[in-house]
């Protein structure tokens, strides 16, 4: 795994994201995370994010369809990098 730069905060009410981060998925054991499939190294920065429950929603038809012309786009590749994506969030 790679090492992400930590998430912080430039001025008030403003995140910086870093677009090299890395997903990891783990178990807490003994109030420890323990990481599925690998380590990161000593004094890594992390952001836990929690699954509650087993919520669900449902999707129109309308939502559905362009929910799968979406999946279609990104499994032809037809994406936008995170860099551009950052970029233009900048811009609005």
């Amino acid at each position: 795994m790679r090492r992400a730069d930590p998430i912080g905060s430039q001025a008030p009410g403003h995140l910086v994201y870093h677009h090299a981060m890395v997903i990891a998925t783990g178990t807490v054991r003994d109030g420890r995370i323990e990481l599925s499939g690998g380590q990161l190294p000593e004094g890594t920065v992390v952001m836990v994010l929690v699954v509650e429950g087993a919520e669900t929603f449902e999707l129109d038809f309308a939502d559905e369809a362009r929910l799968t012309a979406a999946i279609q786009e990104a499994s032809r590749g037809e994406v936008v990098s995170a860099g551009d994506l950052f970029a233009q969030l900048r811009h609005v």
